[in-house]
């Protein structure tokens, strides 16, 4: 596999090759392994699995689900954000947090 290690935690360590990054479990085989654009991504999908947080993106959920065990993945909770409603002249504005 060619490319050179960019970032390393715990089981997960990330590779830049020519054209992307790949995030890759260490314990597990080399199925267990998940492609991104950018390295922030791929760090945010190890900061995810390490909180235990399920992400809203189908594309982070499905990348985690290739990255660990089913097992662990049947662990992780729902990110649930809250929602602030602020009633400003008359008119409610409604926006994520």
């Amino acid at each position: 596999m060619a490319g050179n290690v960019v970032y390393q935690k715990g089981r997960f360590k990330v590779i830049k090759t020519s054209s992307d990054f790949l995030v890759r479990n260490n314990k597990l085989d080399y199925s267990h392994h998940s492609h991104f654009h950018k390295l922030g991504c791929a760090k945010k999908c190890i900061q995810l699995i390490d909180q235990r947080v399920l992400p809203q993106s189908e594309y982070v959920k499905e990348s985690i689900r290739r990255l660990i065990t089913e097992e662990e993945f049947d662990q992780l909770r729902e990110n649930k954000k809250r929602i602030y409603y602020n009633v400003q002249g008359g008119k409610a504005l409604k926006y994520k947090r």
